[in-house]
């Protein structure tokens, strides 16, 4: 099993590379004067969809194809409040409850 210190570190550097993506392609916008369409000169997505795919090793996707790790990244963008709550969820908190489903 992957420890609960590796998962958060590979979580966290996940979390730096799409906020980097992002503050690039927002360069990227405001120098271009474009008003959208503001993207990175590189593709990062084939790294960060295989350490989404290394996670679901430990943590796989349910029979239905849903997985926690790629809703909780992309949908809910690292955790962050939804409507229905407001405590955003810790790379450690999403851990416990991956293990405890386990």
């Amino acid at each position: 099993m992957i420890s609960k210190k590796l998962f958060c570190e590979v979580m966290e550097s996940l979390l730096i590379q799409i906020n980097q993506d992002k503050e690039i392609g927002s360069f990227f916008l405001i120098n271009s004067g474009k008003t959208i369409n503001g993207t990175c000169s590189y593709n990062n997505n084939r790294v960060i969809k295989s350490c989404v795919k290394l996670l679901q090793e430990y943590f796989p996707p349910d029979e239905d194809g849903f997985c926690e790790i790629s809703h909780y990244c992309f949908f809910l963008e690292f955790g962050k409040p939804t409507k229905e709550g407001n405590e955003t969820e810790t790379f450690e908190q999403l851990y416990t409850r991956l293990i405890n489903n386990l």
